[in-house]
């Protein structure tokens, strides 16, 4: 929807600037002004205080404006937007269901867009708690009238959304009503008609925003070498044992292949640089053989001084925790985003020929994460599961490692993993129809 003010806007003025009607489209401080116009119908919405996105595109349209652009261009913000809060939700996720099979989260949130003269939308902020209601105060202040443009959004919005997280809106259809009157969202017999919600990512601008995906690696990386399971923090011990770890990787590149595995940069002394599944040792053993070399190296050799002056990184971990939480001193340690700047620091530091900050941090968690998984590590903390959609072009978005429903039948951890899916369609039972007929699903209580 949009909202408009209900005095028409000036420039900011030392005269004007608290005219907060002119300057702000807020509902709850526009709707106390007799300007207001409320709409009863969906005729009135045409000049009304709120009004339907459609017909504020069709009438920008015939003001120069181009509508389409415009709103590929505000679901380009959306889609950044949720991307830029990912790495934090997935932390916080983490930490509060890790190992339990109830809860599954979804939120609808609200972002408020600001269009520009020339068309250009520009994000002003994002409403975690969206209003939901569908009326409003009436003129004696007592009553309650609904609001024709709230009940077009919001109700199919809700529904919807319901049907989406209870795996009942298939194929983009859903129940449509049935002799002029709206039948129970538990009966999905009805006919069917297209559903509002329409993803938009990754199907729709995968491609576009595929490249902001890469910080997902530094949650996992987080995890790695958190102080313990669910932490929200990472320690000064685990910053000296990550970077420990990232002289070794620069000091040690072992990669592999289906020919075998490669070894370059060693002392003398290092094992055999390449061996093919037939030779002695098979790549596997030689792997562990070099991984072995390679920590015994690491002890001898690997000082914080290749990267670090004497004190500096303490300094740093100092300046940081200073930064985002007022304590030079903090004994917790780098929480997330701290340790994302630690880790920008280093970036700088590895790849300073790298064109760009980006390309910096993408060629620094791809080497830590390939070595992490090299080294032998398996944790579910560091697997990236990604769904192929029918088309096998573009990837559906990835779960949470730990609420991956795994083929308990896989032994080896080496292999790749294999995702059980599970049908949408419910079996009758006590408590649903014994028509062939989805229903809302059983509420179970958690033990």
């Amino acid at each position: 929807m949009a909202r408009f003010c209900t005095e028409r806007y000036k420039k900011p003025t030392s005269s004007n600037f608290d005219n907060l009607y002119s300057h702000l489209t807020n509902y709850s401080l526009n709707k106390v002004n007799d300007a207001y116009v409320h709409s009863n119908t969906l005729h009135d919405q045409v000049t009304g205080s709120k009004r339907l996105l459609s017909t504020v595109f069709s009438q920008m349209a015939a003001c120069g404006v181009r509508p389409k652009k415009l709103w590929h261009d505000v679901k380009l913000i959306i889609v950044k937007t949720v991307l830029a809060m990912l790495p934090e939700l997935m932390i916080q996720y983490e930490k509060t269901f890790s190992g339990k099979e109830g809860p599954q989260c979804f939120q609808i949130v609200g972002f408020d867009i600001m269009v520009r003269e020339d068309g250009s939308p520009i994000l002003l902020e994002v409403n975690a708690c969206p209003s939901l209601t569908i009326d409003h105060g009436g003129p004696d202040g007592d009553s309650r009238q609904k609001s024709v443009v709230d009940e077009v959004i919001k109700i199919p919005l809700v529904r919807d959304t319901l049907l989406l997280v209870t795996g009942q809106l298939q194929d983009g259809l859903v129940g449509t009503p049935a002799g002029g009157a709206w039948r129970s969202t538990d009966d999905l017999s009805s006919t069917k008609r297209k559903a509002h919600l329409s993803e938009i990512f990754p199907n729709r601008y995968g491609r576009q925003a595929a490249s902001l995906l890469f910080l997902d690696k530094v949650v996992y990386i987080f995890m790695q070498y958190a102080s313990a399971h669910g932490a929200m923090h990472v320690p000064l011990s685990g910053i000296k044992r990550f970077v420990k770890f990232i002289l070794l990787i620069r000091n040690s590149f072992i990669f592999t292949s289906k020919y075998g595995v490669f070894i370059s940069g060693w002392h003398a002394g290092a094992p055999t640089a390449m061996t093919r599944a037939g030779d002695r040792y098979s790549a596997r053993g030689l792997l562990e053989r070099c991984q072995q070399y390679a920590t015994r190296q690491a002890g001898r050799d690997c000082g914080y001084e290749d990267l670090f002056m004497t004190g500096e990184l303490e300094k740093k971990v100092s300046d940081i925790c200073q930064y985002y939480v007022g304590d030079s001193h903090n004994e917790k340690g780098l929480f997330f985003h701290g340790f994302l700047s630690f880790m920008i620091f280093i970036a700088e530091r590895q790849f300073p020929a790298e064109s760009s900050l980006q390309r910096q941090l993408q060629k620094l968690f791809d080497a830590v994460t390939n070595a992490l998984r090299n080294k032998g590590v398996r944790s579910k903390r560091l697997r990236r599961e990604e769904f192929e959609t029918k088309s096998g072009r573009e990837k559906k978005i990835y779960l949470l490692p730990t609420r991956i429903r795994l083929n308990k039948r896989r032994s080896k951890s080496c292999e790749p993993l294999k995702v059980v899916v599970r049908s949408t369609e419910r079996k009758p039972d006590r408590n649903n129809n014994k028509e062939n007929v989805p229903t809302l699903p059983r509420i179970h209580k958690l033990k």
